[in-house]
């Protein structure tokens, strides 16, 4: 039997495209296994496998320890059901979650699911380690820093310090690179963890900061050159840093980022990468740099181009900032591919024409501009843990239950774009038209000033 079986959910609604090798249950298992325990990875995600096939996994390798990955609040109802499904087939093990959304919500969760045994909050490695050994020794376990459990009194949780010294912990375990290899696909590196924005919307911030942890932590620039030397020499050539902000905060930041683009490139490594990172991160000496060392492509977090959203959004940049960066890697011939937030709970008509018209002309007129936007249709979606989803409760705006959140849009012309639009994907029409023609709208209606 296995000491521990790691199980990455799949979100089976996207069933397309490459899948990214997940490196949170590979710090766990390589954490675990450092300790002597037998730990075995179910990556339901990057293999695909369907709700039935990753349960009849399960089902094949016993384990006294479950771990259920749910990296998606999209997850939260799949996790649920899939923990009533196994133990109605007769799975004895102790059963846990984690990841963020189970973080901010341990108490609805172990409330709504006698099945389920625990909830590990927090970045996990430590506590799962913890609770593994004493599991297997027979110990009792409901004291576990970082362990959500219950208890006469109700759901109790003693928090346990964030981890801050990330090269303490062993390169993560590399299960899946075969599978990566026969794919062709980029192989995900972890340079830093967390992110110093304070984005309304996000959820990193929250969850790095549990625990008494600095918003943003990194690896050390030569841990960084390591763990791609040991990847380079087992044949990888392409690699997603999967870094919420790779770049990281103020000169500290660019410094490290820096140095690991002039050990790339003292190596000799013909390697390609891509990054995300914040608008204000841009600097063109080090983005020059770093295209020296491979830099490929770029994730940038604008999402909108009118200043009322970003100010309601707390991005703490301008318009004038998203721009500046846009510009930027257009000149530097830089790939970039925008996150972009057109709709949200309050969002005006106005605002709206503002932002998608800045957009559109962007696209159209940037020296080598963003060769794609994630979803330029995309409505806000409020998580656990955020700034949002705690403005919107205490409004009385929050629909929906922990499983999944919703939120009526106040604007009415606002709310009908969003039903042709969500009647434009049912049908699989193309959005892009749809942009064009709102946009020269707008500027007829503009140029004949007439709303």
């Amino acid at each position: 039997m296995l000491d521990v079986l790691l199980v990455k959910l799949n979100y089976e609604p996207v069933l397309s495209g490459d899948r990214e090798f997940d490196l949170g249950t590979a710090y766990l298992a390589a954490v675990l296994r450092r300790a002597g325990l037998t730990v075995r990875i179910i990556d339901a995600s990057l293999e695909e496998l369907s709700y039935r096939d990753t349960v009849a996994q399960i089902l094949s390798a016993p384990a006294r320890i479950i771990g259920l990955s749910v990296w998606l609040h999209r997850l939260v109802a799949v996790s649920e059901r899939m923990i009533a499904d196994l133990r109605r087939r007769g799975v004895k093990s102790h059963i846990t979650v984690g990841s963020h959304s189970p973080t901010f919500l341990y108490a609805e969760l172990l409330k709504h699911n006698s099945e389920l045994d625990s909830v590990v909050c927090g970045e996990g490695e430590w506590t799962l380690l913890e609770l593994a050994e004493r599991v297997i020794r027979g110990q009792a376990w409901t004291d576990v820093l970082g362990l959500a459990v219950r208890k006469e009194a109700g759901v109790s949780l003693q928090v346990r310090p964030a981890v801050c010294q990330l090269d303490d912990l062993p390169p993560p375990a590399l299960d899946y690179l075969p599978y990566v290899k026969q794919r062709g696909q980029f192989m995900s590196i972890l340079t830093s963890r967390g992110c110093y924005g304070r984005c309304t919307f996000c959820s990193t911030s929250p969850f790095y900061r549990n625990g008494g942890g600095k918003p943003w932590r990194a690896h050390s620039p030569e841990r960084v050159l390591a763990e791609i030397v040991s990847l380079y020499d087992q044949g990888m050539r392409h690699f997603g840093w999967r870094d919420d902000n790779f770049i990281g905060p103020g000169q500290v930041g660019r410094e490290r980022a820096q140095r690991i683009a002039e050990l790339i490139i003292e190596a000799k490594l013909d390697v390609s990468f891509y990054i995300a990172c914040r608008v204000n991160d841009i600097d063109r000496e080090l983005f020059t740099l770093l295209q020296r060392a491979g830099l490929k492509r770029v994730f940038l977090g604008v999402e909108s181009l009118a200043q009322s959203r970003l100010d309601a959004f707390h991005k703490q940049v301008t318009v004038a900032d998203n721009m500046r960066a846009m510009h930027m890697l257009g000149d530097l011939n830089v790939p970039y591919t925008l996150g972009y937030i057109m709709l949200s709970p309050d969002t005006t008509w106005q605002e709206y024409r503002e932002s998608s018209s800045r957009l559109s002309d962007a696209q159209r007129t940037i020296s080598g501009a963003a060769d794609g936007v994630q979803d330029m249709y995309s409505a806000v979606e409020v998580l656990p843990g955020t700034t949002l989803a705690t403005e919107l409760r205490s409004m009385g705006l929050l629909l929906g239950d922990h499983r999944g959140y919703t939120y009526r849009l106040t604007d009415a012309r606002v709310r009908l774009l969003y039903k042709a639009i969500s009647l434009l994907r049912a049908l699989g029409r193309p959005l892009g038209r749809l942009a064009a023609e709102q946009a020269r709208k707008d500027r007829r209606r503009e140029m004949r000033g007439t709303e």
